[in-house]
C-alpha cells in the first residue's frame, strides 16, 4: 500500500473532497492540518513549491491537486 500523505487546512472545500475520494475507495492516508502546525507548512512549502492546498504526496512524491490540473 502506498504511503499517501494530504496536506489540508480546516475551511478548505477541495481538501474535503479530496478527503472524501480518498475515504470512499477506502484508501488510507495521514492528514496534516497545516493551520495547526507552522512546521508543516513550511515542510509542505519546501516540498511542494506550493502555498495552497489540497497538497498530496504518493510515497513522497508531489501530486496535484485537481486545482493544477487544468
Amino acid at each position: 500500500m502506498s504511503d499517501i500523505v494530504v496536506y489540508t487546512s480546516s475551511h478548505c472545500p477541495f481538501c474535503r473532497r479530496v478527503k472524501s475520494l480518498l475515504d470512499s475507495k477506502g484508501t488510507s492516508y495521514r492528514e496534516i492540518n497545516i493551520e495547526l502546525d507552522e512546521d508543516s507548512r513550511m515542510t509542505m512549502v519546501e516540498q511542494s513549491g506550493r502555498r495552497t492546498v489540497p497538497q498530496i504526496f504518493v510515497e513522497g512524491i508531489g501530486r496535484a491537486s485537481g486545482r493544477e490540473r487544468g
